[in-house]
């Protein structure tokens, strides 16, 4: 895609499934669909990805660096607790992951 595609692309938001509010997710096995999400929105989330174990060994490695890294003002250490989740105890105030709803998927 050159600069001059790019630049008169209409600006999309990425579908959020009405059933849980999650961002909407495909299949690995879905070819089709994870093309038109890349093609249309430049990203795609591919469900079940990683095993169970991985899964909890990527939020162990997530947390632990965050947590390495939490700035003075932190109040408490990051963990899958929502209530954890204060803007002060993320490791950069202007750079928030979670707002209203996680982007982990538990």
């Amino acid at each position: 895609m050159s600069i001059m595609e790019t630049t008169n692309m209409k600006k999309l938001r990425y579908p959020i499934s009405t059933d849980d509010g999650y961002a909407v997710s495909i299949k690995l096995s879905d070819v089709g669909q994870i093309v038109e999400h890349l093609d249309q929105y430049g990203l795609v989330f591919i469900e079940a990805v990683l095993s169970p174990t991985e899964k909890a060994q990527t939020l162990e490695a997530f947390f632990q660096e965050s947590n390495e890294q939490q700035r003075p003002t932190a109040t408490r250490k990051l963990s899958l607790d929502p209530l954890s989740w204060d803007d002060d105890n993320w490791p950069n105030k202007s750079h928030f992951l979670v707002r209203r709803r996680p982007t982990i998927d538990f």
